[in-house]
């Protein structure tokens, strides 16, 4: 609070303030107001905290929420906040806009917020709740004790409350079908035209409508006004969840977070200084000399490599640098900062690159491959990407050092495609539950055709048999042909941009390679 007054000056902060305090009013979140001497003996006071924000266009708001990491934790109790993973989400848009592309349709991507989001549930309580506001606060009620009367932000039942209610009204209401694999991804398909459906893919009180269907659409945002009230609705979505959408003129949607890598730029102090072309050098994982050994603040470390986390939603050509430098949070030195706010000044400095998805065919492909010995411990690299078509850019990616030391290419190659098989499994079950079921087995390319040998032979030969049990579970899906081993050569690899460092010319046409650069308009060089 004391921050905020400092930062902006009490007077913007009152319209703001009066604005969330009348609406958690309005919708009966917050009841009646008391001193203390006026609250029951056996009350539970829950101290607010209220956080400013300031928005992209220099909007000011505010949002107040009930301290509940403060309250005594209950037995059992589930405070678990369902959240769709951006592995499903991201899939379900890549197939979607690949399915309306071979129908020839309209691939409509609209975004609806529930207004208020938990203050619409109430709360049931064995104890009287009351919020304590800031006796600073800008606002008549400062200083006073409000009955909690709905779920609030900050209390831990109130995630489990409201996501419970939305299931039941996306379903129950609008009549869609809940993913097995992920339960905030719901699927709904038309009976007369089996090709026409509906996903809604939810993030706590933010759904993400994707289909070619106005009417469906229409029939999902109405059964969630009828219960929520009036809705924020965007039909053309361009920002979800802090990712961006451009559409382009071939039917395809580019996905950037370029203006969250903007401001996070510009909080952390580098929008000023001169461009990079590069994520990293061939210094990147190597020993730190003695100028880099200085210590860190670790939660100032790990506040930059949250965000850095964060921008690998669509920005994967970063993944094995963040994975490689987040393993640091702990006791942080000089040198992994360095190269860490490297990388949010190459983010800045390339704007306009991300995942364009433009495809006609709903095929399940994957791209396996690996570095040997990148590592100083000896471990290699692992990069596997997922993609709806062969060209097409990934709705997920694995780029992470290998947990076993590999003693050879050829093993190292095989421990990254084994690593991918688990995923496989659960994205061809997604892709049942959405409508797509794939037609035979999913294509795994890689670049070592030994590998591929060891896979198929009917037996692991003598050479292998230190490769432990569990890298073996690959040999099963492929003896089931769920998987099939197909050999690429590695300068059509897509996924090598992910398993080391790489000369410019290289790794910016491997890069806008995996992104599927070629499909889009705009310039991703």
């Amino acid at each position: 609070m004391r921050a905020a007054i400092r930062a902006r000056g009490i007077e913007r902060l009152v319209a703001p303030t009066a604005i969330e305090v009348d609406k958690q009013l309005r919708l009966g979140a917050l009841g009646k107001d008391f001193s203390l001497r006026e609250l029951p003996s056996h009350a539970v006071v829950v101290r607010a905290h209220v956080l400013y924000k300031i928005k992209a266009d220099d909007r000011d708001t505010c949002r107040i929420a009930a301290m509940g990491d403060q309250l005594p934790p209950l037995p059992s109790e589930d405070t678990f906040a369902a959240v769709v993973a951006e592995g499903p989400k991201v899939l379900a848009i890549a197939a979607m806009q690949a399915h309306c592309q071979s129908r020839a349709e309209t691939f409509l991507m609209s975004d609806a917020d529930v207004v208020g989001g938990f203050l619409h549930i109430p709360l049931v309580s064995p104890v009287p709740m009351y919020l304590l506001l800031p006796v600073d606060l800008p606002h008549p009620l400062a200083g006073r004790y409000l009955l909690i009367q709905h779920a609030l932000y900050g209390l831990r039942e109130s995630n489990r409350l409201f996501s419970l209610e939305m299931t039941r009204v996306i379903t129950e209401v609008a009549g869609f079908v809940p993913t097995h694999g992920d339960t905030q991804l719901f699927v709904k398909v038309d009976s007369a035209d089996p090709g026409l459906k509906c996903i809604a893919s939810v993030t706590v009180d933010d759904v993400l409508i994707l289909t070619s269907s106005a009417s469906m659409r229409q029939g999902l945002l109405d059964a969630l006004a009828s219960r929520f009230g009036p809705l924020t609705i965007n039909l053309e979505s361009t920002m979800h969840t802090g990712v961006e959408f451009s559409r382009l003129q071939s039917g395809g949607v580019l996905l950037t977070q370029d203006r969250a890598i903007g401001r996070a730029a510009s909080v952390v102090g580098v929008s000023h200084l001169p461009p990079v072309q590069l994520p990293g050098d061939g210094h990147l994982f190597s020993v730190l000399v003695d100028a880099e050994c200085a210590p860190v603040d670790s939660a100032v470390y790990s506040s930059l490599m949250g965000k850095l986390v964060q921008f690998c939603k669509t920005r994967h050509e970063i993944r094995l640098a963040v994975s490689y430098l987040c393993s640091f949070n702990v006791s942080p030195l000089e040198g992994h900062y360095r190269r860490a706010i490297h990388l949010l000044r190459y983010l800045a400095s390339t704007p306009g690159v991300g995942c364009v998805f433009s495809s006609s065919l709903v095929d399940f492909i994957v791209f396996s491959d690996a570095a040997f010995e990148v590592f100083l411990d000896g471990l290699s690299t692992t990069s596997n990407l997922f993609c709806i078509g062969a060209s097409n850019a990934p709705f997920a990616v694995i780029a992470k050092s290998q947990s076993d030391v590999a003693t050879c290419s050829m093993t190292a190659e095989y421990y990254a495609a084994g690593a991918a098989c688990k995923d496989i499994l659960f994205y061809r079950q997604l892709l049942v539950d959405l409508g797509w079921p794939p037609a035979g087995a999913t294509v795994v390319y890689v670049d070592n055709k030994t590998m591929i040998s060891l896979v198929v032979a009917p037996v692991v030969s003598t050479k292998s048999r230190h490769i432990e049990i569990q890298h073996h579970y690959i040999r099963q899906l492929s003896a089931r042909s769920v998987i099939r081993l197909e050999y690429v050569a590695s300068a059509l690899m897509r996924a090598n941009v992910l398993t080391k460092v790489l000369a410019r010319a290289r790794f910016l046409k491997e890069r806008n390679d995996m992104f599927n650069c070629a499909a889009c308009l705009l310039n991703c060089s």
